[in-house]
């Protein structure tokens, strides 16, 4: 085995280092700079009878973890002079500036018993060189790990300070931008990066994007990161799409906080993206009959699609996409594929069929789901009703909690983490009421259109994007199957509805006999 070649040392050290450490800009203002403490060092090692030829200068900051790398970078350069023979002394302005933990004396006295570096301080003047020398280092070592165990404590309760006043610790999210106002830092919305913020939500929650596809979309679109950075990297978009801070909420020590600055995106459409998030099933393509929305009727496992492109003529290139089930290969699974085209058309067919030619029946079902929008309406002011009960009794409790607090009956711990709980439970209250205020205005609106949709299903269906026509998809019918080469949806009510009413009027059989008003209400109950 090689042995590595050791250090040549040199018979007689003549170097001397000195480490110039601050720990903030408060410091260098303060009139404790790198230049005070050089000039003093360089005093005291002319006293000495010796001359720096080299010294290392830190800046630290509070903020920034990589600042202690800086210093344990210095000790090694420290060390491999030593090792080699080449150090003679190392310079200080203070002992809190050489250690400031056990690990650190440790260096120290291995530099001076293993390596013979004499150590000096220029306040006290002291010389690690005499036995007094070392006690009062190891002392004074000690005051300084509990100085700076001290000011940790300060900081963290500092910090917990700013937190409980709703403000962020350090750097804002994006969508906020941190603006100083005198002596105290503030957070800002940053509108363009806050519309970023909404549009990634928004896009999102229709459910027709992952991650990675949503960063595409953006892309497209011409949506920045910032000026510098434009891609939306997918851990960002990950990162955003997670973060509370956008609801009025601050991270603090692995816990979630109330907020002062303003909401970007609402609790509702943040809820709904979390639940995407937790089950979301990842696209490779985009297909519109594929991606779990069509199921084959022979194994029941979901229908998938196939892009195949192929070079024309003129020399461009076409894309067809054939759909089929994932198990086709198997022994005794019919192997069947379908063109897009093939599905397309008895889409197209089954809109023919929802969709009344006779204004009569059309006059009959608009005033049919208008008695059902009035029903609809009447069932959310009673939900309303409970909900603000609800809320009234979650803020008498927050009023209790805070009593209890001020009575000492708990901790500031435990005040908190109820108190952050009943927050959020009133800003969910909150936002709950606040939906069906909005969705009790526009329901009348929304089932007529809701009718007046599926007779204009074939023209948009016609126009529609991918997005759409999944979106439409869903929303006809719940489920879809591929029986042999013939596609069966479970329409929805009123489609069903509305399907059979028009089958049993083409047959003659009286108007609206097998229709059910009750079953038109189902989507908006649903909704």
């Amino acid at each position: 085995m090689k042995h590595s070649k050791k250090p040549v040392r040199t018979a007689n050290p003549s170097e001397c280092w000195a480490i110039v450490r601050v720990s903030s800009r408060e410091q260098e203002q303060e009139g404790y700079s790198l230049d005070v403490q050089e000039q003093e060092i360089k005093r005291l090692a002319a006293r000495d009878g010796n001359e720096i030829q080299r010294t290392i200068r830190i800046v630290e900051s509070a903020s920034d973890a990589r600042s202690r790398e800086l210093y344990g970078t210095a000790v090694e350069e420290v060390r491999a002079a030593a090792v080699a023979g080449r150090l003679k002394a190392l310079y200080f302005h203070r002992v809190d500036r050489a250690t400031r933990n056990f690990s650190d004396l440790a260096d120290l006295e291995k530099l001076q018993k293993s390596y013979a570096v004499r150590v000096r301080f220029v306040t006290p003047d002291l010389d690690t060189a005499h036995p007094a020398g070392e006690l009062l280092l190891g002392v004074l070592a000690c005051v300084a790990k509990a100085e700076t165990g001290t000011r940790v404590e300060h900081v963290k309760a500092s910090q917990l300070k700013r937190v409980e006043s709703g403000l962020f610790v350090g750097r804002a999210p994006y969508g906020y931008v941190n603006v100083r106002e005198g002596a105290r830092g503030r957070v800002r919305t940053d509108e363009r990066a806050a519309d970023n913020v909404r549009l990634i939500f928004t896009l999102f929650a229709t459910g027709t994007f992952t991650v990675r596809s949503l960063m595409r979309e953006l892309s497209d679109r011409e949506i920045w990161y910032t000026t510098k950075s434009k891609c939306f990297g997918k851990n960002k978009l990950h990162k955003i799409l997670r973060d509370r801070s956008y609801v009025g909420d601050v991270f603090y020590n692995d816990q979630w906080y109330p907020g002062s600055q303003e909401r970007i995106v609402d609790t509702t459409l943040f809820n709904r993206v979390q639940s995407l998030l937790g089950s979301r099933t990842y696209l490779k393509h985009q297909t519109t009959f594929g991606h779990q929305l069509v199921e084959c009727a022979h194994c029941g496992l979901k229908i998938v699609g196939e892009p195949r492109s192929r070079t024309l003529a003129d020399g461009s290139t076409k894309v067809y996409t054939y759909y089929r089930c994932t198990a086709v290969g198997e022994l005794g699974h019919p192997r069947i594929r379908m063109t897009e085209d093939a599905l397309d058309h008895q889409v197209r067919e089954l809109f023919r069929c929802i969709r009344a030619s006779d204004d009569d029946v059309q006059e009959w079902f608009r005033s049919t789901l208008r008695v059902l929008a009035q029903d609809a309406g009447q069932r959310e002011q009673r939900e309303r009703g409970q909900l603000a009960s609800q809320l009234s009794q979650v803020e008498s409790r927050l009023d209790n909690l805070l009593s209890m607090r001020l009575d000492g009956e708990i901790d500031a711990s435990q005040y908190r983490e109820q108190q952050a709980k009943l927050r959020g439970d009133k800003a969910s209250l909150i936002a709950r009421i606040e939906s069906l205020g909005q969705q009790s205005a526009e329901d009348s609106d929304l089932i007529i259109e809701t009718f007046e949709l599926s007779q204009r299903l074939l023209d948009r269906w016609d126009t529609a994007d991918f997005a759409s026509r999944r979106e439409i998809l869903m929303m006809i019918a719940s489920n879809w199957r591929l029986e042999g080469e013939t596609l069966v949806p479970e329409l929805r009510m009123p489609f069903q509805a509305l399907a059979e009413g028009l089958a049993t009027l083409e047959a003659g059989n009286g108007r609206g006999e097998r229709i059910r008003t009750s079953d038109l209400c189902n989507p908006i109950a649903a909704r």
